[in-house]
């Protein structure tokens, strides 16, 4: 198991490789890369607060 930074590290990868279009997202034969990213994108924000909040109380 990697830390979790180096698992949001891997995230937003992702979420730059949804935004550069090197990588797609269908849902029904749509493109819902945008809208992907978009919830990843604060799917990771939400994270990273949660992570700061575990490491403060330690």
């Amino acid at each position: 198991m990697q830390s979790p930074g180096d698992e949001l590290a891997g995230l937003r990868r992702l979420v730059a490789a949804l935004k550069s279009k090197s990588l797609t997202i269908y849902e029904n034969k749509q493109d819902v890369t945008v809208r992907e990213a978009w919830k990843l994108e604060n799917n990771i924000k939400f994270l990273e607060t949660v992570l700061k909040r575990v490491k403060t109380a330690s």
